[in-house]
């Protein structure tokens, strides 16, 4: 018995030293896992990715730069960016260079998001499309007594009304700032210092055109004027002169001036070193003298200028400065993505009519016409009409106290000749295609534009008009022909015509089963405008083998269809793709490169251009529908880079390179695919003026996230793949 009891007090105590034990060791467990360090949650890591093309071929551009990265074989390219507006620049030696934006958006920390951006680049085997210097006018002058002495001036001596002014000794200049911009058209200094009489200079400012190159255009405008004592008066003087450039700025010599007075004085004044200058004999000035330059060089279009002489009283000088921009006729105007180069011309309205000034509102009475060419059918309506019509597709607003108006003696009838790239790659040919620009005899060509001054207006400026073919914007807009207009705000009492072939083959005993819109940019809603003149509609018809479309008054305009393009919606694929992969991290984080694919990139929904055209333009000609499927295709590559949506989302690969803290047991990864559809909208209009819609939907993967699914892992050991032995790389594929 008492050896049991022995026994009994033995097991006793062992029981509990190994109760003590584990006790011991389990507060050793506890120990450790209190020292496990909990691991700060990394940043969010944003990416832009993507692959570059050729547009022609289709092929991966290697080589390729994209904000600084270089595309690799494949013509994949990414690189990390930060939270909010990124701009996206993609170029290659020999290709067009393109430039878009992407809105990064905030994510949770640990999170990657990458967005998406391919494109397709076209080949630059003509120069890029030159840019353009941003044109800014100066007005700079000197005063001077007759006896050819500097007149010092005090602030205030010299007022261009609306302009700011600065005087320096005897010279003064317009001031810059961003609320007193200057534009063409006609200023007018008055320079009152004590002791002499008050002298007057018109200052005409005609548009300089366009620049090529980057920064800005400087145009300053000079002239000197001449102040009489007031014991010495003598009989007013008129001065007109001017300097002579091209668009470039370089002095044009001996170009040929001729000035003539509606008097029927003509003057050949002629220049020196770019320069002319012709004082008007005193008594042919009359109130309503208006004065014309005129200006020829070999090699440049001609240029002419008309204006009201203003008259001061005796003792006093008027100076009006006309400086003139020659355009070269070798210029040409920007081309477009495929090599296309859009023709420029210009007509000489004033040398071949007779200008006169009026105000507005008789302006508003004079009878004008538009023209139905199908039927032959004329509209009586008046300027009047076509001013609302203006204002109410272009913005432009008449705001001067007097407008020239020219009347066309001779009808004027014009080529303007682009270079048009037809089909492409290897197979692509250029092609001559001549427009007529036709401005028929008897027409008022009325000028409305001029800048408003501080609430003081001035005197509109009749000058000779442009016409350029944009075909950069053709592509975009659902466009046969899109065109700039210059100066702007200019008023056709009988419409200009403009005459071209029609986009689709058409045999000689028929007709197309289509008409085109007449549409203008409105400057202030930055927004196509259906063009209405007395509420009638104004269309671009088929007449004698042509479309002839009706301009009633000058900016951009287009013969072509109303377009839309709506984001339905920018929305996450849910729910997330989930790539399991168990892996774990020790005491210490580790970066790791995770690879896959996902089905990505563009593509059409339901239908194909060719199948909604198709279907919505049943009955119709199959040369229409193949030319409006080709229309509707190139917009919708003109808002995704070139690039051409397909049938199906493709795989897509990925690579990133991602930090995951230390003590993580990772189970894998959520993949979160955010999705943008867009809707693109043609309005075509059948011969009969009805209107059928074909709409094309596009989705589009825009960008992903990329998030990892882990836990705290309190050992420091896990399931998986130990990433800090040096796994590195996490493969999907």
């Amino acid at each position: 018995m008492k050896m049991n009891g022995k026994l009994f007090s033995f097991n006793v105590r062992l029981a509990l030293m190994l109760v003590a034990m584990c006790g011991i060791f389990a507060g050793c467990y506890e120990k450790e896992e209190i020292d496990v360090p909990t691991p700060t949650p990394e940043e969010a890591t944003y990416i832009v990715g993507g692959i570059i093309t050729d547009a022609e071929t289709g092929a991966a551009l290697a080589g390729a730069t994209v904000n600084g990265t270089t595309t690799g074989a494949d013509g994949t390219y990414k690189f990390t960016t930060s939270v909010g507006l990124q701009k996206i620049t993609i170029s290659k030696a020999g290709y067009k260079t393109v430039v878009t934006s992407v809105n990064v958006e905030e994510v949770a920390k640990g999170s990657t998001r990458v967005y998406t951006v391919n494109a397709a680049l076209y080949s630059s085997s003509t120069p890029e499309t030159p840019k353009t210097k941003t044109n800014k006018y100066n007005i700079e002058g000197g005063v001077f007594d007759n006896a050819g002495k500097a007149i010092t001036l005090t602030d205030g001596a010299v007022v261009i009304p609306g302009l700011s002014v600065s005087v320096s000794g005897n010279t003064f200049k317009s001031v810059d700032s961003d609320v007193n911009n200057i534009e063409p058209g006609v200023y007018v200094a008055v320079i009152n210092v004590k002791g002499y009489e008050t002298g007057y200079a018109n200052i005409v400012i005609a548009n300089a055109g366009t620049v090529e190159g980057e920064g800005v255009n400087v145009i300053t405008s000079k002239v000197q004027v001449v102040l009489q004592k007031i014991a010495d008066v003598s009989p007013a003087k008129y001065v007109i002169e001017g300097n002579i450039w091209n668009t470039n700025g370089v002095i044009i010599a001996d170009a040929a001036v001729t000035i003539s007075l509606n008097s029927g004085q003509n003057y050949e004044v002629g220049s020196k070193n770019g320069y002319y200058s012709l004082t008007l004999p005193t008594d042919v000035v009359t109130p309503t003298t208006i004065a014309t330059v005129k200006i020829n060089k070999t090699g440049f279009y001609p240029y002419a200028c008309s204006f009201l002489v203003k008259l001061v009283a005796a003792g006093e000088t008027s100076v009006t400065s006309v400086n003139a921009t020659l355009k070269s006729i070798a210029d040409k105007a920007p081309e477009g993505d495929d090599g296309s180069i859009g023709g420029s011309t210009s007509a000489d309205v004033v040398g071949s009519g007779e200008t006169t000034t009026t105000t507005p509102e008789e302006a508003k009475k004079e009878e004008a016409v538009i023209v139905d060419h199908e039927t032959g059918e004329e509209t009586k309506v008046t300027v009047e009409d076509i001013i609302s019509s203006m204002q109410e597709s272009t913005g432009e607003e008449v705001k001067v106290e007097e407008v020239a108006v020219t009347e066309v003696k001779t009808e004027i009838n014009i080529p303007l000749v682009s270079d048009i790239v037809k089909g492409e790659g290897s197979s692509s040919t250029v092609v001559q295609e001549e427009d007529r620009i036709v401005i028929p005899e008897g027409t008022k060509v009325i000028y409305t534009k001029a800048n408003e001054t501080g609430g003081t207006t001035t005197v509109a400026v009749a000058e000779n008009i442009s016409v350029s073919r944009d075909v950069i914007t053709e592509k975009s807009e659902t466009a046969v022909r899109t065109y700039e207009g210059t100066p702007s705000g200019v008023i056709f009492t009988i419409p200009m015509q403009v005459k071209f072939e029609s986009p689709v083959t058409v045999a000689s005993n028929e007709e197309p089963d289509f008409c085109l819109g007449v549409m203008y940019y409105n400057e202030v809603t930055k927004a196509w405008t259906i063009d209405k003149v007395g509420g009638k509609r104004n269309y671009a018809t088929y007449v004698d083998g042509k479309f002839i479309g009706n301009i009633s008054h000058f900016s951009k305009f287009k013969f072509g269809y109303e377009n839309g393009i709506d984001t339905v919606s920018i929305k996450p694929i849910l729910p997330a793709t989930f790539l399991e992969k168990a892996c774990y991290t020790g005491s210490a984080p580790q970066l790791v490169t995770i690879k896959g694919s996902y089905k990505g990139g563009s593509m059409y929904v339901d239908k194909t251009p060719s199948m909604a055209t198709a279907d919505a333009l049943k009955g119709m000609k199959e040369s229409t529908i193949t030319y409006i499927t080709d229309m509707l295709t190139k917009m919708i590559k003109a808002d995704n880079l070139g690039v051409a949506p397909v049938n199906a989302y493709v795989d897509t690969k990925f690579s990133i390179d991602k930090t995951i803290s230390a003590y993580r047991q990772v189970t894998g990864f959520n993949l979160t695919k955010t999705e943008l559809i867009k809707t693109y909208t043609v309005k075509v209009i059948k011969a009969d003026k009805t209107e059928v819609d074909v709409a094309v939907t596009v989705k589009s993967i825009m960008s992903y996230d990329l998030e990892v699914r882990d836990e705290l892992n309190h050992s420091g050991h896990g399931h998986g793949t130990d990433l800090n032995a040096g796994g590195g790389i996490i493969d999907f594929e």
